[in-house]
Order: C-alpha cells, then structure tokens, then sequence
C-alpha cells in the first residue's frame, strides 16, 4: 500500500520527468531535424563543388537539407532571391553589378565555377581561314545571351583589336548547347562554349572549328577569371548564418575530393547531368582549393558591364563580396 508520503514522491519524479522532456523538446528541434537551405542553380551548369556535393552526400553529412531548385538562367535565380522564394543561388558578376545598381541586399560568398582546362573558347569557321581577331569584322558572332560574361569578354576583345561591336560585327543569341552545331551548318562564323563543350569542338571537330582566342587571352582575365559564384540572401544570413557555413563546408568539402579525385569528379558531373561532353575535359579542379573569389577579376567584370551601357551605374565588387563564411568554413572539421 502506497503512502501519502510516497505518492507525493511519486508524483514529484513524474513532474520533474515531464518537465526534462519538454525542455528536451523545445532545446534540442536542430539535433533531430536537419536544418533547411532552399538552393537555386541549374542541373547542367559546371558548378562541380555542387554536383560533387550532392553526388557525396556532403551536405547531408553536416546536417543540412537542400531544397535544389532548378532554373533556366542566373537572372531568375536572383529574381528568385529577391522574392524571398530562395535562401541562396547561383549567380554570375553580372547578375551581382545587377543587384549593386537595384540596391538588392546579396553577398557573393564563393566560387562555384573558376578558370577551366580548357578555358571558355571563341571558335570560328575553319573554312573562313580567319587568323586573327580583326578579321572578324563583318561576322556573325554567337554568344548566350547578351550582358552575359560571354558577350562582355567578346566585346572588351574586340574593342582592344580595334573594332566596334555595334557596327563591326553581328552579335547573336544562340544556347551554348547549340554554338556549335551552329558552327558546323555555318549559320553563325564564330560562337563562344564553356570549357566542357570547348574540349569536346577540340577533340571532335578540329576539321570544321578552331580556336580564335579564349578567356585567358582577354587583358583583365589573363589571370583568371569567375564564372558561377554562390550567393546568399542578406537577410536569410542575418538569421541563419551557421547554417550558411555548414553548406558551405559542405562545399569546401567537395573541392577537396575533387582536387584529390579530379578524374572522379568528372564522372559525378555526368552521371548528376547526363552531359557527356564533360568526359572530353581531363579534370574538374577549374575551383581553387579555399574557394575564394577573385575580387580584382569581378571588378573588371562589373566595369564591362557599365562600360558597354548594360549598367548604369558603377559597381563595387567588394561590396559585393563576403568572404567570412569561407573563413569560418575553413575552421571546421
């Protein structure tokens, strides 16, 4: 038989019990549910450090849960940002000098896609016989999309061998994937493709296309140059900035392995995308190993931007740019 004694005992554990487990409940939400990142990039992009993260579950291993939204172009990833519909994304300098002018609260925070092997390539006709650039004057020329970095670096090229692109040459707006099948029927006499597609032109149409110049042959760019950055929302990172560095960690990580397997990260890349044409490039290590962005390059970037009048305003690249969370990053095991 049970005391009064006893039963207040009783009844003083079971409180006590019930009060540690509500404190458990309420302390401890983060320990048992990964903590959420809504990402926008695009599937076929060659942003490695993603796909290999994916690929090796690296943000999974540091606890994270990415929402991987897939988008046509930067543009509506950043418009997606602004919309609150996305926490971070991929975007290019451009679409940074874009946000600059708009006033649009995101940091540039690390390299997603960096100076390839082979590097972005201008190619011509083969049959033209054009050997230098001013020998472009009067041709149609293929880019992605006009105030991309394509069409920018074409434009500052030519205007330091003397012609005008407004009135020297024709400019049009061809997909990448499509450049140099463009090329082979001749309806375009020269068209620029990202490293994966520049391997696959110099390894299986040597007979129709040639390089013209590539990247690293533009004067701001001769040391490097971005392509895809990773950006965050100011304000999601205001709230959530150890979430921000665990992705990316996360990221850091799959530089390592690529730098270590770069072979390996190329066929990740192909099995996440189905892009075959990768498999012509020897290795995916185009990001440096601590990921940072090259500041001076994204300056001349922004500056190409004002100076052919796709923005009207002068922007800052640092300003733009947050290197803290590599920093932090780098600091975890």
């Amino acid at each position: 038989m049970k005391t009064p004694g006893m039963f207040q005992r009783w009844v003083s554990c079971i409180a006590a019990l019930f009060c540690l487990l509500s404190a458990l409940a309420v302390s401890t939400p983060a320990w048992t549910q990964p903590a959420t990142v809504r990402m926008g990039y695009n599937k076929f992009w060659p942003t490695f450090p993603l796909h290999v993260g994916i690929a090796e579950k690296d943000f999974e291993k540091r606890g994270l849960k990415v929402e991987w939204v897939n988008f046509t172009t930067p543009n509506q990833i950043l418009q997606a940002m602004v919309a609150g519909e996305l926490d971070m994304g991929v975007l290019t300098g451009t679409n940074l000098a874009t946000a600059y002018q708009q006033n649009i609260k995101v940091k540039a925070i690390a390299m997603m896609t960096g100076p390839s092997e082979p590097p972005v390539t201008y190619f011509v006709r083969k049959d033209l016989g054009i050997k230098s650039v001013r020998e472009l004057k009067g041709r149609t020329i293929g880019v992605n999309g006009y105030g991309g970095n394509f069409d920018l670096f074409l434009r500052r090229h030519l205007v330091d061998n003397g012609l005008d692109p407004k009135t020297d040459v024709r400019i049009v707006e061809i997909l990448t994937t499509q450049i140099i099948p463009a090329l082979l029927s001749k309806q375009i006499d020269a068209g620029v493709v990202d490293g994966i597609f520049a391997a696959t032109a110099l390894k299986h149409y040597a007979n129709d296309m040639v390089p013209l110049f590539t990247y690293r042959d533009v004067a701001p760019f001769r040391n490097g140059w971005n392509g895809f950055v990773l950006a965050v929302n100011d304000s999601y990172l205001a709230k959530n900035r150890k979430t921000a560095v665990e992705f990316v960690r996360a990221c850091l990580d799959a530089v390592q392995f690529i730098h270590q397997n770069p072979q390996q990260g190329i066929k990740l890349y192909v099995e996440a995308t189905g892009n075959k044409n990768a498999l012509n490039m020897e290795k995916a290590d185009d990001v440096p190993p601590d990921a940072r962005i090259l500041i001076p390059e994204l300056q001349s970037e922004m500056d190409l931007m004002f100076q052919f009048g796709y923005s009207k305003t002068k922007a800052n690249a640092g300003q733009m740019v947050d290197h803290s969370l590599l920093d932090e990053a780098a600091r975890i095991k």
